[in-house]
């Protein structure tokens, strides 16, 4: 599962890499389209419940609130720890934001105990999370920075991306 979700990312970005025209760093807020999420779990060790190294990935179609820019968000969750009581307890995210000028690359790691991990329609992460830009490809080479996601109570999210273009 690991090759072929990095194999997934990783063709998001080749063929999804933009025009490379210069980037409209800064501030940029775009917000998931409500019905595209797309979740997948993959049980690392058949056990049935949480396990270091199951996974979560996914899609979901993103657009900018001004209607600038549109793309795909594409995710994997990777297991990283599970606590005594069986809950996943430290889950490393890569996130590919594929948009029409360009990708960007985010990762971060959270810490926090997830409830019914294995479960597609689970969102993983806290209801607010920061995570960290470590580059682009097109309009976004180079770029760093910083993302706030935010789901709501339908699962739908809102990225607040900060971004510095080198």
């Amino acid at each position: 599962m690991r090759m072929a979700a990095n194999g997934v990312l990783g063709a998001a970005a080749l063929i999804l890499a933009g025009t490379g025209a210069s980037a409209e760093c800064g501030p940029i807020m775009l917000e998931s389209v409500p019905g595209t999420r797309q979740a997948y779990f993959h049980d690392h060790d058949g056990s049935g419940g949480p396990s270091a190294g199951d996974k979560r990935g996914g899609h979901r179609q993103v657009r900018a609130s001004d209607g600038e820019r549109t793309g795909t968000a594409y995710w994997i969750n990777t297991v990283r720890a599970v606590g005594a009581d069986g809950v996943p307890q430290a889950i490393e995210v890569e996130l590919v934001l594929a948009l029409d000028d360009g990708v960007l690359f985010v990762t971060q790691v959270h810490e926090s105990a997830v409830e019914d991990y294995h479960l597609p329609e689970t969102t993983t992460v806290p209801p607010t999370a920061h995570w960290s830009i470590h580059g682009g490809t097109g309009a976004y080479a180079d770029a760093s920075g910083t993302v706030e996601i935010t789901f709501d109570d339908d699962g739908e999210s809102s990225y607040d991306l900060d971004l510095a273009c080198e």
